[in-house]
């Protein structure tokens, strides 16, 4: 399983995650969840009129941060639910490509 796993993509998003979890500060970045666009997202019936919630700003100011927290908001709330996530840094370019991020979506979606 572990060779198929990493066959599927050399990226390690969960533990990316991990060690996003572990340097977050507790507390810091809860503001988000109470956003209406963050309400808004998260509360659609349908799914599809706010699909996405975008987050944007320079290098540095704490995206990858937040979007962690969600992550673990979502991982938390519902046993049931398969939450995958993928970060990208911009300063490492060549390993995005198209058929590691897809691959590292299934790794997480097989590999659980």
């Amino acid at each position: 399983k572990a060779r198929l796993l990493q066959w599927l993509s050399p990226l390690e998003p969960r533990q990316r995650h991990k060690h996003l979890r572990e340097s977050r500060l507790d507390g810091v970045g809860e503001w988000i969840f109470w956003t209406r666009e963050f309400e808004r997202w998260n509360t659609v019936e349908d799914g599809s009129a706010h699909s996405v919630l975008f987050c944007h700003g320079d290098p540095g100011v704490g995206k990858t941060h937040l979007s962690s927290l969600v992550i673990d908001h979502f991982q938390g709330s519902d046993p049931d639910i398969t939450v995958t996530a993928l970060y990208c840094d911009y300063l490492d370019k060549k390993e995005q490509t198209t058929s590691n991020m897809i691959g590292a979506i299934l790794k997480q979606v097989v590999g659980d």
